[in-house]
């Protein structure tokens, strides 16, 4: 699949027109809905979406910020297992919830990479891993804020 790109056309009738033809050759398709859900209430409109076998795609943006805060909220867990306040075993909770709510084909690679290992964690609670874990988090995190 390539990338999936929303598409609003200018008022102007004639660059309407214009730009109709330039897309022509790429397939289209009419969405049931597109829709804007605020960052907080992502999770749940997507596990509800999910939930009821509906198909969603996330586009770019909305999915750079989707991981942003997967990375953070992971980064915090990680903080507080080291801190004694949460056992492994939620690492790995979350990771699957994330993995359920967002699907792997809405989240990067690097992304889904650092979920399956914060699974994996769960199993085997190594602080290599752990370590791991929260260097890639960090790194990631980094050249997202970036851009």
């Amino acid at each position: 699949m390539g990338m999936l790109i929303a598409v609003k056309f200018p008022r102007e009738k004639g660059k309407k027109v214009n730009l109709s033809r330039f897309l022509g050759k790429f397939h289209k398709f009419r969405p049931s809905l597109l829709v804007e859900v605020p960052d907080e209430e992502a999770g749940h409109v997507l596990n509800i979406l999910t939930r009821n076998k509906c198909e969603v795609l996330i586009l770019k943006p909305a999915f750079r910020d989707v991981e942003k805060r997967i990375l953070e909220e992971m980064l915090s867990l990680i903080k507080r297992i080291r801190a004694g306040e949460e056992e492994p075993s939620a690492l790995g909770e979350f990771a699957v919830e994330k993995i359920a709510a967002f699907s792997m084909k809405n989240l990067s690679e690097e992304v889904s990479d650092l979920l399956h290992l914060a699974v994996e964690f769960e199993e085997n609670p190594s602080i290599l891993i752990l370590n791991q874990l929260e260097r890639e988090a960090k790194n990631l995190l980094e050249i997202i804020k970036k851009g």
